[in-house]
């Protein structure tokens, strides 16, 4: 933590579970938001989770979860584990469902690098298709990483964010750009150096198959998957 100069004026350093390290807590202000960003109450020494306690010493919740786990991820049957047992990777703010940041970030960057090599091509050709992609698939950054971001597949944000994303790829398909369409703006990209999503790996949400999309098959994304 710093001040208004810079200046350091709290510093921690947690282990994987959130417990501190001896001595290497050093406070000179008073700060209750600690490990991954979350209150924690100093008179029982756990983190206010929203739906429930986190208790970092025991590296558990201290009270059942509320939601109940998926079968087919044995993790989620544990009720009292934190963050499916791998907290250096995951984040759990609500006490009720993992997220994963990284996802996110990932999944979002390759669609918002395809909508920028749409448009840029699009504008080159004056083709009102591809501009009409590009902006459609910059919508779609937010709702895509809304699903990578869920680990856990149970709460209601997950199908807000399935709707969201369905809604947008019918207005892609009423496009009707081919795959041979698409091949030709992504060469046309790769050519001019345009931003693109190679090396980026989907990451979308367990249990979600639209657009041709195979859960695990860690295809890269490219705009031919939202063509028929």
């Amino acid at each position: 933590m710093i001040d208004s100069a810079g200046a350091v004026k709290n510093s921690y350093t947690y282990k994987p579970y959130g417990q501190f390290y001896d001595g290497e807590a050093v406070e000179t202000v008073d700060n209750p938001w600690k490990f991954t960003g979350q209150y924690y109450d100093k008179e029982i020494e756990q983190y206010y989770l929203r739906a429930r306690q986190y208790d970092p010493a025991m590296m558990r919740f201290t009270s059942r979860d509320p939601v109940r786990g998926d079968r087919e991820d044995p993790l989620t049957l544990h009720r009292y584990l934190y963050c499916l047992n791998d907290p250096v990777d995951y984040v759990d703010p609500s006490g009720r469902s993992v997220f994963d940041d990284l996802n996110a970030i990932k999944e979002g960057a390759a669609i918002h690098n395809e909508a920028i090599a749409s448009t840029c091509y699009g504008i080159a050709y004056n083709n009102d298709k591809f501009l009409t992609l590009g902006i459609l698939m910059q919508q779609m950054v937010a709702p895509a990483m809304e699903i990578a971001r869920i680990i856990d597949v149970r709460i209601n944000q997950l199908e807000a964010a399935r709707n969201a994303l369905d809604s947008i790829a019918r207005q892609v398909e009423r496009l009707g750009i081919t795959s041979e369409e698409a091949q030709i703006m992504m060469d046309w990209a790769d050519e001019y150096n345009v931003p693109r999503s190679k090396g980026f790996e989907r990451h979308l949400g367990r249990n979600y198959d639209k657009w041709h999309i195979r859960i695990g098959s860690h295809d890269h994304i490219t705009i031919k998957d939202y063509c028929p």
